[in-house]
């Protein structure tokens, strides 16, 4: 559907990636050596494995994944060596006044699971693993 109105609206076919995609470094490639305006559709899935599409500069996460990690790795393949633009990421998330919506949901969800990461996965750079064992065994 989103290839069709993106064919409609600006009158060319959008390349899709997904996981029947044969040879996906070849559409990457003349994507990323075409200027001006493009558009590439990709499934989270297909886009966050051995990709790199420094060309783009605006990522739309037009459906959300369940899991947040495979999100950023789709949206880190533009950000790879190379990038000269700003990146812009988009969310759309359908909403209504009368209930929620199933992208509401999944939003939700998604936050708190990048929540629970941050609040859980600490950076080995800000532990001090040596001064700790050392206090517990009574050296220090």
């Amino acid at each position: 559907m989103l290839r069709e109105h993106i064919l409609r609206e600006f009158d060319f076919l959008a390349p899709i990636i997904n996981g029947d995609t044969p040879r996906r470094q070849g559409v990457v490639d003349q994507f990323n050596m075409k200027s001006g305006f493009d558009v590439m559709i990709l499934s989270p899935k297909a886009a966050g494995t051995g990709l790199t599409i420094t060309s783009a500069n605006h990522v739309i996460h037009y459906t959300r994944w369940w899991n947040p990690a495979v999100e950023n790795q789709a949206t880190d393949r533009v950000y790879r060596i190379g990038q000269k633009k700003e990146v812009v990421v988009y969310y759309p998330i359908v909403k209504s006044s009368r209930f929620r919506t199933v992208e509401q949901v999944v939003d939700e969800i998604i936050q708190d699971k990048q929540q629970l990461a941050s609040n859980v996965i600490i950076p080995s750079k800000d532990l001090d693993i040596e001064n700790e064992v050392l206090g517990s065994v009574g050296v220090h």
